[in-house]
């Protein structure tokens, strides 16, 4: 089964603010989706660990995002 994780957890694992985390799962920018009836974020650990090696290969690489996207 995979390991579901609040918003709070991934703007830990991000190291960005939770508002800005709410923000980019808001945008799409970050594989989350919403849970229960209230419509709470959560995100698969998995995916955000993905996330986080493909963002940090880019960055290594030189490979930014445009503050336009």
């Amino acid at each position: 089964m995979r390991e579901i994780i609040l918003l709070g957890q991934v703007a830990q694992m991000l190291g960005i603010n939770h508002e800005t985390c709410r923000r980019w799962a808001v945008e799409g920018r970050i594989p989350t989706f919403r849970y229960n009836g209230r419509g709470q974020w959560r995100a698969f650990k998995d995916d955000i660990d993905k996330f986080l090696e493909a963002h940090q290969a880019k960055a290594t690489t030189g490979q930014v995002e445009s503050a336009s996207q």
